[in-house]
């Protein structure tokens, strides 16, 4: 029997063990000790221990050498199994596993002490070999063992129940321990994952909040490019209205031919009827002959009107000068707001390569300046949205508007987040000092583009009543164009009508000198057969020595003008001239009174009609003239604009391409805290524990 304290101790050693065995098991669960092999405390294949292992049996050693020799004996057996020591011995204990193995240790000691005290059976045929090995550990104890007395029996009994209920102790101490440590792992757990939960759905709070904003600027982009798409469809519609319209008036000139053919089949019928009276000619072309020398007179005039109006085409011309060189001025005054905004922007690209150190500043001031260079951009757009239609000032204004109250969010944002800048360290100080600075002159710049909002619409107004003049005057022209059509038309007819009298003229001119010949030849005829009508033919040749004066001063006046006439007029001229010798010479004097006063009437007529037709036309050329005026400016003061929009287009559209690079650039490089980024990349894959669906 082995003394009371080495029992002791033994238990507590192998109480030490099973302890020492369960915390290797939590160690290797949790990846803090990795044994050379996993399968040390539940399989039966060979093992090698660790260094740790050793150590404690090293210190087990020092303290009790007889328990050092029975785990040296189990060391042995589980090392050298299937090989040289095991060669005749039961060696299941090599299948059992940490919790056998543990209850193995015990039984080792409770076999010493078998003999001396009446306890049940136990089958050892699991541990022969153990037995076998500690055959030799209890020869040495024998002697004591038949020594004791029959009062230690008893207390033997009492220690083997203290030693039971303190082995009960020890195991539940030991899975208490090991529970604790087990639940407060799963609380450290705990909280990793709560606050992964809470990183991760701060992100997604992030996240849904920038898809709100894309989502609300693409609703934006849509309904500009809709009210751009109507502006298009109304365009079109006032396009096919005025092809409409040069339609109508298409078939209108048609029509306005078609009467004016009328008008000269009615003028022929009515010349035709005229040449029947061939006494009233003679007394038009008197009236002819004044009526060319008012003509004279009225062209005179007209080169003295058309002098006056081309001196007011130039005074005209210099006053839009003058208006153009104000634009210009204006554009000038935009365009230095413009190179300072730009001096600004890249004053705050210096700002940023000084700020190295703080990337999620830069990317603030890189919003503030996509944010300007995306105002000025649209206030661009509006610009050449003003020279498509009337419409786009409403809605210039209201993106106008927009604008503004974007800056005033963005203006909020930037003083919280400089409320944010000023918990941070001492040493940022001067960079908050540079970065409201810069700041400052933002909010300069936002100044001035509110000047150049202001002179912006200020040039729309003026383009407004460009374009108000351009209408007035492309009306005016219409106006005139059709008077002018008209006016053309009477002049044409007029014309006509001279050119047939100067033809008639000559025509009777000639007949007038057969005539005289024929006459001369009947006188000669008529004095050798009968002398009493050389009166009468003198008188008819007085007459027509008078006719012949003031028809040659009248055909030496118009002997520069070329005059045909056509043979039926010819024919019945010669007819009238052969009735003519066989009419008396009183009824040729009867005749002269009565036709004097009807030719009178319509020469007078006739006078009148000039008069109202050159007083028209020299109208007509004034308005012309004003009209074809406007219309020049109109035209210079057009592409003086549509060379300014042009370079403000061209500009614009380099600037949307630098800013669709650097969105490009901001949205590959989102904004971190330096605390959230380490977390994220230990933590990337965690969306699964949150059941995320993408």
């Amino acid at each position: 029997m082995l003394p009371r304290q080495l029992r002791t101790m033994l238990l507590l050693c192998l109480l030490r063990l099973q302890h020492w065995i369960s915390r290797c098991r939590r160690l290797t669960f949790f990846g803090l000790l990795k044994p050379y092999n996993h399968d040390f405390l539940d399989q039966a294949s060979p093992f090698t221990f660790s260094p740790d292992i050793l150590c404690s049996l090293s210190w087990f050693h020092r303290k009790f050498q007889v328990l050092h020799f029975c785990l040296c004996l189990l060391i042995v057996c589980r090392v050298f199994a299937c090989r040289e020591f095991a060669k005749g011995a039961n060696l299941l204990i090599l299948t059992a596993s940490g919790k056998q193995f543990s209850g193995l240790l015990f039984l080792l000691g409770a076999h010493a002490l078998h003999k001396d005290q009446d306890m049940g059976e136990i089958d050892t045929k699991s541990i022969e070999s153990v037995q076998t090995a500690l055959f030799l550990f209890g020869e040495k104890s024998n002697n004591r063992k038949y020594r004791s007395t029959g009062s230690e029996g008893k207390q033997g009994l009492d220690e083997k129940e203290l030693d039971l209920i303190l082995k009960d102790l020890s195991n539940r101490k030991v899975q208490l321990e090991v529970k604790e440590s087990a639940y407060q792992q799963l609380l450290l757990k705990q909280e990793l994952y709560q606050k992964t939960v809470d990183e991760l759905s701060l992100q997604l709070r992030n996240y849904d909040a920038d898809r709100n904003k894309y989502i609300e600027e693409v609703t934006t982009a849509q309904i500009q490019e809709d009210e751009l798409q109507r502006q298009i469809k109304v365009i079109t519609n006032q396009l096919s209205e005025t092809g409409n319209l040069k339609e109508n008036l298409l078939l209108e000139l048609k029509s306005t031919q078609e009467d004016l053919h009328k008008a000269r089949a009615e003028l022929a019928s009515a010349v035709e009827l005229k040449l029947s009276a061939k006494k009233q000619i003679e007394l038009l072309e008197t009236a002819s002959a004044i009526e060319n020398e008012k003509t004279m007179e009225l062209f005179k005039r007209v080169e003295e009107l058309s002098e006056a109006i081309h001196l007011s085409k130039l005074a005209a011309i210099e006053t839009e000068k003058e208006k153009t060189t104000v634009l210009m001025e204006k554009v000038a005054e935009l365009q230095t707001a413009y190179a300072t905004a730009v001096q600004l922007q890249e004053q705050i690209e210096d700002l940023k390569k000084q700020i190295d150190m703080m990337p999620y500043l830069e990317n603030e001031i890189i919003n503030n300046t996509l944010l300007i260079d995306s105002l000025k951009l649209e206030l661009k757009e509006a610009k050449a949205l003003l020279a498509l239609s009337e419409k786009a000032a409403s809605d210039t204004a209201g993106i106008t508007n927009s604008l503004k109250s974007q800056l005033e969010q963005m203006e909020v944002e930037n003083s919280n987040f400089a409320k944010y800048a000023q918990s941070m360290d001492k040493e940022l100080i001067e960079l908050q000092s540079k970065l409201n600075n810069s700041r400052n002159e933002a909010c300069k710049s936002h100044l001035e583009v509110e000047n150049l909002s202001s002179e912006l619409l200020e040039v729309q107004s003026e383009f407004d009543k460009l374009r108000d003049t351009e209408c007035e005057a492309q009306i005016d022209i219409a106006t005139l164009k059709a008077e002018l059509h008209k006016l053309r038309s009477k002049i044409a007819a007029a014309e006509a009508r001279e050119a047939r009298f100067l033809s008639i003229k000559s025509g009777i001119y000639q007949a007038v000198k057969d005539i005289a010949t024929e006459a001369q030849k009947a006188k000669y005829e008529a004095s050798s057969f009968n002398p009493g009508f050389a009166i009468p033919f003198e008188d008819l040749e007085s007459l027509q020595d008078k006719q012949l004066k003031g028809e040659s001063s009248g055909m030496i006046e118009d002997s520069g003008t070329h005059i045909t006439i056509s043979l039926e007029e010819y024919k019945y001229l010669i007819k009238k001239a052969e009735e003519g010798d066989q009419v008396s010479i009183s009824s040729h004097n009867q005749a002269l009174p009565v036709t004097a006063p009807e030719s009178g009437l319509e020469v007078d007529a006739l006078k009148k009609e000039l008069e109202t037709a050159s007083a028209e036309i020299t109208k007509l050329k004034s308005v012309a003239e004003k009209a074809i005026s406007r219309a020049e400016s109109a035209e210079k003061a057009k592409t003086a604009v549509e060379g300014q929009l042009r370079k403000w287009r061209d500009q614009k559209q380099k600037k949307r391409e630098a800013l669709d690079a650097l969105r490009q650039e901001s949205r590959t490089k989102a904004w971190h805290p330096p605390n959230s980024q380490l977390e994220t990349k230990s933590y990337s894959t965690l969306g699964k524990v949150l059941n995320m669906q993408f």
